[in-house]
């Protein structure tokens, strides 16, 4: 899996740090970050069968911040609430359920109670 760039890039972090990979993104004005990654034809392969995607995240022991993983290209227009959040060329809102389970398992996630 490798970070790629999308037309929407507007800054790669990292750059020139060989400790790390460089990672297009696109950062709007209110903070909000968004990232496109590549899968090799192996981890396609491995996610289709076992329908799990794994994700580490650097924290330096500071709060670890709300994430969201999607097969979609989405634009947040009013995070944190990502209430409006809509998928780019499908006009279509997110699931209002969906929005609340997700805010539900970053809350115990952040919590530590959930695995």
């Amino acid at each position: 899996m490798r970070p790629i760039k999308f037309n929407e890039s507007n800054v790669i972090f990292a750059e020139g740090q060989p400790q790390y990979k460089s990672l297009p993104a696109c950062k709007s004005f209110d903070g909000v970050v968004t990232t496109c990654w590549k899968l090799t034809f192996l981890e396609r392969f491995k996610i289709l069968f076992t329908g799990k995607l794994w994700l580490r995240v650097l924290t330096f022991n500071e709060p670890l911040q709300p994430l969201l993983l999607s097969a979609h290209k989405l634009f947040l227009n009013d995070h944190p609430n990502m209430i409006g959040a809509t998928i780019v060329g499908k006009s279509k809102k997110i699931n209002e359920k969906d929005l609340i389970k997700f805010r539900e398992d970053m809350g115990e996630l952040i919590k530590g109670g959930k695995k």
